[in-house]
């Protein structure tokens, strides 16, 4: 399988490994890191809760239209579910392939559709004021 949802940290160099080979050319990876400030806000902790059975499914999908779309070797993605503290990735996206606009590419668009379509659920806990949900149609965030 090429997507994976984890409460585990995520290791990216194990992945990485998978997709190079001596045919590519390129690696592009994304790494979304657990920051400590958002809109003004200092975040203490992030917590992510996913329908499981769906994420998987629609992520899968996502994968491989990618592969059809884009001239790419290989493909994975990694996203974290539970709470994550400042400084941890949240989720990662490898594509290799022979050239880099291609992997460039590959790995925008499915940022984008993950962003779009998973039903991955964010709350950011604050410092200074009450955590909630952020870019979820329950939050005034657009």
């Amino acid at each position: 399988m090429n997507f994976t949802l984890t409460a585990k940290p995520i290791n990216e160099t194990k992945f990485i490994q998978e997709l190079t080979s001596t045919s590519t050319g390129a690696l592009v990876e994304f790494k979304g890191i657990i920051r400590d400030i958002n809109l003004g806000k200092q975040v203490e902790t992030v917590t992510y809760e996913a329908y499981d059975e769906m994420v998987n499914h629609q992520a899968q999908s996502i994968l491989e239209n990618a592969k059809k779309t884009f001239d790419i070797q290989k493909i994975k993605a990694i996203h974290r579910t539970g709470t994550l503290k400042i400084g941890e990735i949240a989720i990662w996206v490898g594509v290799s392939a022979m050239h880099r606009k291609e992997a460039f590419h590959a790995c925008e668009h499915v940022m984008n559709q993950f962003k779009k379509d998973l039903p991955i659920w964010k709350k950011e806990a604050y410092t200074d004021s009450e955590s909630e949900w952020v870019r979820c149609s329950c939050s005034s965030q657009k």
